[in-house]
């Protein structure tokens, strides 16, 4: 296992510097795919190395923590946030932004 490891730890880190090479000239929503895509990878591939036996467990994008990486890989690609919290459930805490009461709109905190 530490063998195959080692090896994907090293083309994940060529593939990610080519793809973050291409951000900036894709659609944002396919950035921000694409870059999700990497970091799901990578947070697997190092879940993997870690406990091999309990990779497959669960939802991936399921915890806090989890969806707290939807909110970083929008910001780092420029997608809208609005896209992050209405499809997968990321409170607006997690965005930094709070709802003002009176008037439904997002404040930064």
């Amino acid at each position: 296992m530490e063998d195959i490891c080692g090896r994907a730890y090293v083309m994940e880190a060529r593939g990610t510097r080519l793809a973050e090479a291409q951000y900036n000239r894709m659609p944002r929503d396919c950035a921000f795919i694409l870059c999700l895509i990497i970091r799901i990878y990578s947070d697997l591939l190092r879940r993997i190395a870690a406990a091999p036996d309990e990779v497959l467990r669960g939802d991936p994008i399921g915890t806090a923590p989890e969806k707290a990486v939807l909110v970083s890989v929008a910001r780092r690609t420029g997608y809208p946030l609005s896209g992050v919290v209405e499809k997968s459930g990321v409170r607006s805490e997690a965005l930094g932004t709070r709802r003002d009461a009176s008037t439904g709109a997002s404040r930064s905190l």
